[in-house]
């Protein structure tokens, strides 16, 4: 007394269901295959994901990838994610990173005394390196200000950049104030 065309219909629903399902499964398992051999990533790798998320590679699997964030959350990324993308490896070849420092000066300002203090205050921080040196440019004309832009790189981006940047920052301040 069943209805094989109900029956059909179900069974209809059902494959399709699970055909989506193993869709996904089968594109993160294939992706954890390709990141496997690829070595694009790999544990201990600080990544920043097109979404913003950004951390530490922990533990990478078949399916999925565990990101640990900057407070302490654990992120299960679908491997899927990493190849279909937009993904920034910041120790994938090297863990040089640059650091950037963008202020404004009054007109009234010795701009080649700002950007000589500049430079030396940079150079002078433990953790900015000399190749490639710092540089600073004089980026825009404001309305109220001559505005420079600070380049200086740090050798290990796993260390982290606000620190040595604050550091960098108050040393500018300071030196301003000392030359008024």
């Amino acid at each position: 007394g069943v209805s094989l065309t109900a029956l059909s219909v179900f069974g209809g629903a059902l494959g399709v269901g699970i055909g989506f399902g193993l869709q996904k499964i089968a594109s993160n398992f294939i992706s954890g295959i390709i990141l496997l051999f690829e070595r694009s990533i790999e544990v201990d790798d600080l990544v920043e994901l097109q979404d913003g998320t950004s951390g530490y590679i922990r533990h990478t699997g078949a399916r999925y990838t565990l990101l640990e964030t900057f407070d302490g959350k654990d992120v299960l990324i679908p491997n899927e994610d990493f190849i279909t993308q937009r993904t920034t490896n910041w120790t994938y070849s090297n863990r040089k990173a640059r650091v950037e420092i963008r202020l404004g000066v009054g007109y009234e300002c010795d701009l080649r005394l700002v950007r000589s203090l500049m430079l030396e205050e940079a150079t002078k921080h433990p953790r900015c390196i000399d190749d490639p040196g710092p540089s600073c440019f004089i980026d825009t004309f404001g309305n109220s200000s001559i505005n420079f832009v600070l380049y200086f790189w740090v050798a290990d981006v796993t260390d982290g950049r606000l620190e040595p940047r604050s550091d960098v920052m108050i040393a500018i301040w300071d030196a301003f104030r000392a030359h008024n």
